[in-house]
């Protein structure tokens, strides 16, 4: 899957907003953003796919995909699988590129 809309966060910008934990696979709040995202709190939610979304400057992104990003430095080549079949299991050994 790709992001819900086509338009990229730089590197630098993500790193500053979001920590990645690598051993839960998950995305935390650097920064106060209003609302519930606050410093340390978990960032998105899951959608009605399963699938844990972080909006970031209005744009909605799909969590495993900043992932990527995050860790990697490149934005994935198309489409992403999780290993395991799990859609909020974002430990970068789970995700892998695919196709359908």
């Amino acid at each position: 899957m790709q992001e819900l809309k086509r338009c990229h966060i730089s590197r630098d910008r993500l790193r500053q907003l979001l920590r990645y934990d690598r051993k839960t696979g998950e995305l935390f709040w650097r920064m106060n953003r209003g609302g519930r995202a606050r410093v340390g709190t978990l960032a998105g939610s899951i959608n009605p796919g399963g699938y844990r979304t972080i909006h970031i400057e209005c744009i909605k992104y799909y969590a495993h995909r900043l992932i990527w990003f995050y860790v990697k430095g490149t934005w994935p080549p198309g489409e992403l699988d999780h290993k395991d079949g799990c859609t909020d299991h974002n430990k970068i050994g789970n995700l892998r590129p695919a196709t359908r």
